[in-house]
């Protein structure tokens, strides 16, 4: 499987594209022959405009997963830069820690000494910590900078180039965006991932934002990346969002980025998905949609799941039934006993009696319930630790092969597309979470329960209750 030359987003000004098929042809001339995806890229961000010499962008922002190649475009430009575009005098390549920086530095640097005729171009090649860079007989510099140092203040250069744009935090852009507007044809390129939860991504956030909603009609922005309501397991999602598959990346590194990330962290680090755009679901809408059934047998409750939000204003039941597919769970209607804790008890204690397992997780606020349900002899499971990671693995699993239905209540689908993983220890268990407050997590609590519950402690035999057992 070979990775997509062509990035999911893609917003560029107009303009002609002669000058990056000169940088192209440089390129290659010193063995540096750029991918397909690559020349996309400096083609849609070193265009000029038709009637001058002015950049038709005078920011470009590229988003791409990491170890696709972004190095070998970066030094691409910046050789243009050298060698092509005289009015660049200046270009500092920022970088938000010091090793980045380093590795830009050396790459571009063995090609000046490397070739005979660029190293004669060369007034001299500093090394000194913190001082790297490249001086050309014309008087032209490239300088490589850390930011987290803070010396790119004060430069007015007339290319700007900021690798690890994720991490750009807004005083550093502030600092340098008057020196490097203040030039007569500037442009500024911004190169990264999508920021992390820790990441000072507000700056590439925004670029995107004025790019893609087209507020800014001078700004370019390429990414590879998803969207949506996914699956991360979708080899072809890896392929979209990967341009270096099947070359530099290489099918089995990816899996085991799959198997070692919680989905999150390999959705934003591997598939480039942007927080903004994140639907991303543990069991994927279209696969929840495909479970879904009009009705089922006639047959008895076979375990009940309890679960509460934490401020204790809402509560949710469910039941699980045992069919031909597998199990069926479902929200129960517990609208008239949901007004106090003693008509709660009593709507479980008619439907559970002394058989149907009652699940609740222990640390939910519903353990209020326990010793009353106890007390009436209900048969309670306090589910630990180990049993709420067994419960979630086992309603994941028993999702993706098929093996549960449901009714396709509005509450649970709601919820579980606001349901996100939360690892648990070292052993790749993980539990229910929730992507943000607003999100009510007590219905897919409480069919996980259920669910679990038919699995492990499910009553035999039940006298069954006419028709469906909850009606939403």
């Amino acid at each position: 499987m070979r990775g997509s030359q062509t990035p999911r987003l893609r917003v560029a000004p107009e303009g002609r594209e002669d000058l990056a098929d000169m940088a192209i042809e440089l390129a290659g001339m010193y063995g540096l022959v750029l991918d397909p995806w690559q020349q996309y890229v400096l083609r849609r961000g070193m265009r000029v405009e038709d009637d001058s010499d002015m950049w038709a962008a005078s920011r470009v922002g590229l988003s791409v997963p990491r170890q696709n190649g972004k190095s070998a475009l970066l030094v691409a430009r910046e050789l243009a830069a050298l060698l092509l575009v005289p009015e660049e005098q200046l270009i500092i390549h920022s970088a938000h820690l010091v090793g980045t920086a380093l590795e830009g530095f050396r790459n571009i640097k063995g090609l000046f000494e490397n070739f005979d005729d660029l190293g004669r171009r060369v007034k001299r090649i500093r090394e000194a910590n913190g001082e790297q860079g490249i001086e050309m007989m014309d008087g032209s510099r490239l300088l490589f900078r850390a930011r987290a140092r803070g010396n790119v203040r004060g430069m007015s250069p007339q290319l700007l180039i900021l690798d690890e744009a994720q991490i750009l935090p807004d005083d550093a852009w502030s600092a340098m965006l008057p020196s490097v507007s203040a030039q007569a044809n500037p442009q500024i390129w911004l190169v990264g991932t999508p920021p992390g939860p820790n990441d000072a991504g507000d700056v590439f956030g925004r670029v995107r934002s004025s790019a893609t909603s087209g507020k800014d009609e001078r700004v370019a922005w390429l990414e590879w990346s998803v969207d949506g309501d996914i699956a991360v397991e979708e080899r072809k999602l890896w392929a979209q969002s990967n341009p270096a598959l099947g070359g530099r990346i290489d099918m089995e590194s990816v899996e085991d980025e799959l198997h070692s990330m919680d989905a999150t962290t390999f959705a934003r680090e591997r598939l480039g998905m942007w927080a903004s755009d994140r639907q991303l679901a543990v069991i994927p809408g279209d696969v929840w949609a495909g479970l879904a059934v009009d009705e089922v047998p006639d047959v008895p409750i076979s375990a009940i799941g309890v679960d509460m939000a934490p401020d204790a204003a809402r509560v949710a039941v469910a039941v699980g039934l045992k069919t031909d597919r597998g199990v069926h769970v479902e929200l129960a209607d517990i609208t008239a006993a949901s007004d106090s804790t003693d008509a709660l008890v009593e709507w479980l204690v008619s439907r559970a009696k002394r058989r149907v397992p009652i699940l609740i997780d222990a640390l939910s606020p519903a353990r209020l319930l326990i010793p009353i349900l106890k007390a009436r002899k209900c048969k309670v499971i306090v589910m630990s630790g180990g049993e709420v990671i067994e419960s979630t693995a086992g309603f994941f699993n028993a999702a993706k092969e098929g093996t549960l239905s449901h009714f396709g209540q509005e509450q649970v689908t709601e919820s579980l597309a606001g349901a996100r993983r939360k690892a648990i220890g070292d052993a790749g268990g993980w539990k229910w979470d929730r992507k943000s407050l607003n999100v009510d997590l007590t219905p897919v609590m409480a069919v996980t329960n259920a669910h679990y519950g038919v699995v492990k402690f499910g009553a035999a035999k039940v006298r069954p209750e006419a028709g469906k057992v909850v009606m939403l």
